[in-house]
């Protein structure tokens, strides 16, 4: 991986992740007493073919064990949201998007929850709207990483680049 410096962003041409060193307790703690939850991204994904799914960005201790992960699986994209009504993986059930990724260039890409319903928005216009995972928080773990470009165990890469990420803890509204 290497910075973009003119653009402030994160490229990972290879294999590479950027892992939180310090503590997410902070950050796990102000989600779980908020009203939902939002990320927020700028990214451009180097190619169609990943899979894995491919992490973009997750906040888990492994392959099985996560509090969410925004991935690409090919042209689409996954989102594992893992709730009071979920696995503890947040696959069952979880968010498919189906042709976000088939076209190169730069998405903006937004996943926000109300513990009632999820919505995708990808470039402003929304992609997708589901009464899943359903449930609040509370079985989230305060000691897992926040990862950037794979999974904390290093085995599933993502090639792109990331401008942005934010993470709220309230849904976004529709404008």
């Amino acid at each position: 991986m290497h910075w973009i410096t003119k653009s402030n962003g994160i490229e990972f041409r290879q294999r590479g992740q950027v892992l939180s060193r310090s503590s997410t307790e902070n950050l796990c703690g102000r989600l779980l007493i908020g009203t939902g939850f939002s990320l927020e991204m700028w990214i451009a994904s180097e190619n169609e073919v990943q899979s894995g799914p491919a992490r973009i960005v997750s906040y888990s201790l492994n392959t099985g064990l996560r509090n969410f992960t925004l991935g690409q699986s090919g042209e689409n994209l996954v989102m594992r949201l893992r709730t009071t009504k979920t696995d503890l993986n947040g696959i069952n059930p979880h968010l498919k998007v189906a042709n976000v990724f088939g076209s190169a260039g730069l998405q903006h890409i937004v996943v926000t929850y109300d513990f009632l319903e999820q919505r995708v928005y990808i470039n402003g216009t929304i992609q997708a709207r589901e009464k899943i995972p359903g449930g609040r928080f509370t079985n989230w773990d305060p000691s897992y990483y926040l990862v950037l470009g794979n999974e904390a165990t290093g085995d599933r890469p993502w090639l792109g680049k990331i401008f942005f990420l934010a993470m709220y803890s309230r849904p976004l509204a529709e404008k």
